[in-house]
């Protein structure tokens, strides 16, 4: 039976990764401007954290699943968990923009366009093909800009490893 790669882990990995070290920043941790002491950009960070954390716990916990359906030959029911998967993006997109009550405008603007970015990539989850060609390149970016306001976190979580990285093609 001929195999193709469901890079499950890709997805997973890049997203979750992207996500959770650049955007899992906690209270400002270096000497912070006058400016940041002023803001609530510490209490904003710290929010959106837990927010995204929970989020991608969620979208994770999916992926797991999509994995285990893959590898195991249900193409069809991977493809239907990664269609479940869109809404868990949209939802924590809502999240956070229903958060972000930024006082800094690079936060507000950055984090504005993290939720965007969610919604775009939630548009695309239609199928397992659809999962490994995922582009988080500018999710990335946005993770990497919101990382220099907030500062790194001390707990980031590691991702999840142990899913696999080859199913059944469903052309047999």
């Amino acid at each position: 039976m001929a195999r193709t790669k469901v890079l499950v882990r890709t997805g997973l990995g890049v997203l979750f990764v992207s996500l959770l070290v650049a955007l899992m920043a906690g209270p400002v941790r270096a000497q912070p401007s006058a400016q940041l002491q002023a803001d609530n950009t510490p209490q904003v960070c710290q929010q959106i954290a837990t927010t995204i954390q929970g989020g991608l716990s969620k979208y994770v916990g999916q992926l797991q699943k999509v994995g285990a359906q893959a590898q195991s030959g249900d193409l069809a029911g991977a493809n239907a968990t990664v269609k479940q998967a869109a809404p868990t993006l949209q939802a924590l997109a809502s999240q956070i923009r229903q958060q972000n009550n930024a006082e800094n405008p690079q936060l507000k603007s950055v984090l504005d366009q993290v939720a965007g970015q969610l919604d775009q990539l939630s548009e695309k989850l239609t199928d397992v093909n659809a999962l490994q060609n995922l582009d988080t390149g500018q999710i990335e970016k946005l993770g990497t800009q919101v990382s220099s306001i907030c500062g790194p976190s001390a707990s980031i979580p590691a991702p999840p490893t142990g899913l696999p990285s080859a199913a059944p093609n469903s052309t047999g």
